[in-house]
């Protein structure tokens, strides 16, 4: 069983990246909670173009402006499809493992460009190819950083060590993304 932290140590320097593959409705209202009260640069991709392969044209435009980024900024990789009232068919199966291979590579090389002091990652598929991206050989879980949702540390890969927290797509509370937040900034934010 996984013990509960109520803080999570991690390095002060770097940046917070949060890769949100999901598509599910509570992750837009979560990020939604994340960005009316903290300084976020959200990156959504369009999921047309990853799928069509076209990923190079928003790969430099992304890892151009992430460059702009401090040190201590918060960035949401995620789809704009995410954003629109559509309804996931199975007929998107194969359009959603183009985006979370997508989003895979993206986070690779946001790590290559940036210092991420935690990986945040949301949904099943994405999570398995953000971690193949990064040839981690696994996620050292260590505790519960709120319910249901734990915190790890990749094993082996390009990044060991790098704390890593994983949530399922349609999973948590309103602000939990804030409260991932809060608790690695062991910030006191204040109510909107």
């Amino acid at each position: 069983a996984l013990k509960s932290t109520p803080k999570l140590k991690v390095d002060n320097d770097g940046i917070l990246l949060l890769v949100v593959g999901s598509r599910n409705p509570i992750n837009a209202m979560q990020l939604g909670q994340l960005t009316s009260i903290s300084d976020c640069s959200v990156f959504r991709i369009d999921p047309n173009l990853i799928s069509n392969d076209n990923v190079k044209e928003e790969l430099d435009k992304l890892l151009s402006n992430v460059k702009k980024l401090g040190p201590k900024s918060v960035i949401v990789l995620t789809v704009k499809s995410l954003f629109e009232q559509s309804v996931v068919t199975r007929n998107d199966a194969k359009v959603a493992k183009g985006v979370a291979t997508a989003l895979g590579s993206l986070t690779k090389r946001i790590l290559t460009v940036a210092k991420v002091k935690t990986l945040v990652v949301t949904g099943g598929d994405t999570a398995v190819h953000v971690c193949r991206a990064l040839e981690a050989k696994g996620i050292d879980l260590s505790a519960e950083l709120l319910p249901g949702i734990p915190l790890g540390y990749l094993q082996g890969g390009l990044m060991p060590g790098l704390p890593i927290i994983t949530k399922a797509g349609g999973f948590g509370s309103p602000d939990a993304f804030l409260n991932i937040y809060q608790q690695i900034n062991n910030d006191k934010l204040k109510e909107c």
